[in-house]
């Protein structure tokens, strides 16, 4: 399998490259900045560090991400296209899997993992129709849209927010105590927050699902959300 060609835009990537495509694309939108280091995308991929050298050396010579040497590597517009493509894939079936199937998010993970390379873009297309086009996997992801939208343009701090503007939570950062201070006010992934007022201190006025509840701004900083289409 590791060896069977992937089709996307003309572009013919194997399962290996595609991992390493998608692994970058995953760092990125756990908030690690480009370059990415080689060290995290090794650990993240569970290869030595001379192995994942080469095969960035391959892709970059492919045109799909620009190495820099001792800095990491970027992502090209082609690579991150054809990395967020294969998530869009892996993340509707992690989500037919849940809904549908009523698997564990974890399993749904590992078996989506294995249909992503499988899957046609048309098929894709079908799939997110049938499920009516999710924007969030079971894990609290965004799925990329049909273009190919940078995770960097689907998701922003609540802070971010204007005022009438909602979202939808994706994760949650900060310390201890502002996690718990968040879990206190059942403040969670999938929750929808509707910003309704700001103070002069970027305090903020937050509707939590049936809620109200009044946030710092440096609170709000690290409530991620996913902006809601109006």
């Amino acid at each position: 399998m590791a060896n069977q060609k992937i089709v996307f835009e003309g572009e013919h990537v194997t399962e290996s490259e595609a991992m390493y495509l998608i692994s970058v694309a995953r760092l990125l939108e756990q908030g690690v900045e480009e370059p990415v280091p080689l060290a995290p995308l090794a650990e993240a991929l569970s290869v030595l560090p001379a192995s994942a050298n080469q095969m960035i050396h391959k892709l970059s010579e492919s045109g799909l991400v620009e190495y820099l040497p001792y800095k990491g590597v970027t992502l090209t517009p082609q690579g991150r296209l054809i990395a967020l493509h294969i998530l869009r894939h892996r993340r509707l079936w992690e989500v037919f899997l849940v809904n549908c199937l009523q698997l564990p998010p974890s399993e749904a993970e590992r078996l989506a993992c294995d249909l992503e390379h499988i899957t046609p873009p048309a098929v894709a297309d079908r799939l997110s129709a049938f499920l009516d086009h999710p924007r969030l996997s079971p894990q609290g992801k965004p799925i990329p849209t049909l273009d190919g939208a940078f995770f960097e343009d689907l998701i922003q701090p609540l802070s971010g927010l204007a005022i009438g503007g909602r979202g939808e939570v994706t994760r949650i950062e900060g310390d201890p105590a502002t996690r718990a201070f968040l879990e206190s006010e059942d403040i969670r992934p999938g929750l929808e927050i509707l910003l309704l007022g700001s103070g002069s201190q970027g305090a903020l006025l937050v509707k939590a699902g049936q809620r109200r509840v009044f946030l710092s701004s440096e609170v709000a900083e690290n409530i991620m959300v996913l902006l809601q289409q109006v």
